[in-house]
């Protein structure tokens, strides 16, 4: 069931998600697919760049993507100039444990500054963009510190 959920809630390139988060007059809006090569990544990027004007003109298009494949895996991001935001997204991707997908996550600059606030809100798009296609991924457990109970 968590797998169809998954498939249904992964929204089409030619679709705006019904949601936008917007803090401080920027506006990010995350989206979210399935790859399974380095050449899919890009072909995705550059598909969801021409379907929608509104998202090829904005200021970033940060991408992060991770394949496992046959071998030890492959991964990478791309900042579109946000300088730290690509590596935050692989993070949250590696902290989920998430494999075979990718997200891109788009901002329009709306003339606020937002510091360090703005990470943040590229990975709180992120991340509610997996929790809605239903990707919680495998959620490395904390070690306890305390005592272990028999």
């Amino acid at each position: 069931m968590a797998a169809k959920r998954a498939a249904q809630s992964i929204l089409p390139k030619s679709q705006p998600p019904s949601w936008t988060p917007s803090k401080r007059i920027s506006e990010f809006i995350a989206h979210v697919s399935p790859i399974t090569c380095p050449s899919q990544a890009s072909s995705y990027v550059d598909s969801l760049l021409e379907s929608d004007k509104r998202i090829r003109n904005a200021t970033h298009n940060i991408t992060a993507w991770r394949i496992r494949g046959g071998g030890p895996g492959h991964q990478q991001f791309n900042d579109d100039g946000e300088t730290g935001a690509g590596s935050r997204l692989l993070q949250l991707m590696q902290s989920m444990d998430l494999w075979d997908y990718m997200v891109v996550v788009t901002r329009w600059y709306g003339g606020a500054h937002l510091g360090s606030k703005r990470f943040r809100f590229i990975t709180a798009a992120a991340s509610d963009a997996f929790a809605r296609a239903g990707m919680d991924g495998d959620k490395k457990e904390e070690k306890s510190k305390g005592k272990k109970r028999k």
